[in-house]
This record gives C-alpha cells, sequence and structure tokens, in this order.
C-alpha cells in the first residue's frame, strides 16, 4: 500500500520550505547549469515505497521532471502517461 500524496495547503507549505532551501533543479545544477525548479520530486515514487519525508525530496525543473516520469513509468509497466505530466506539458 502506497502513503498519501500530500494536496491543498499542506503540499503549498512543504513546496514554499523545500524551495526556498532548494531552489534550482539538481539535475540541471549537475550538468553545470543554473535552472530555477518547477516540480517537487519524490526521490523514491511514492507507489514505489518512497514517503513524504524532506529526505526524499528534490527539486526538479519541468524538462527533467518529465522525463523521471517517463522512466518511472516504464520500471512501472505502465502504459500510458500520469495525467499531470500531460496537463503540464500542453501548459
Amino acid at each position: 500500500m502506497s502513503i498519501k500524496r500530500i494536496t491543498g495547503n499542506s503540499l503549498y507549505a512543504v513546496r514554499r520550505r523545500h524551495f526556498k532551501k532548494q531552489p534550482l533543479c539538481v539535475r540541471c545544477f549537475d550538468d553545470g547549469r543554473i535552472t530555477l525548479a518547477a516540480e517537487l520530486d519524490h526521490i523514491t515514487p511514492l507507489w514505489a515505497g518512497g514517503t513524504n519525508e524532506p529526505d526524499n525530496y528534490q527539486s526538479l525543473c519541468i524538462e527533467h521532471h518529465a522525463a523521471k516520469t517517463l522512466y518511472e513509468q516504464g520500471k512501472a509497466g505502465m502504459t500510458r502517461p500520469v495525467r499531470s505530466w500531460v496537463r503540464k506539458a500542453r501548459a
């Protein structure tokens, strides 16, 4: 059974605290680029046993988050994109 995803005002507060500490995409930074993060990502997805603890969060840009999501979907045997990713990709 996976852990429940944080939503609403609680999620807003978690995002605000996290991005204050880590405002840049960690993957871009590792590649020597400076890119503001737009996504609060679970390093280990909730469906794979991850938690909502701060040490399981990382800041990602939209592009790196989309790539990670597609990779994780393949590992999980999913055949279609996660709805939240599709919505952000169209924006």
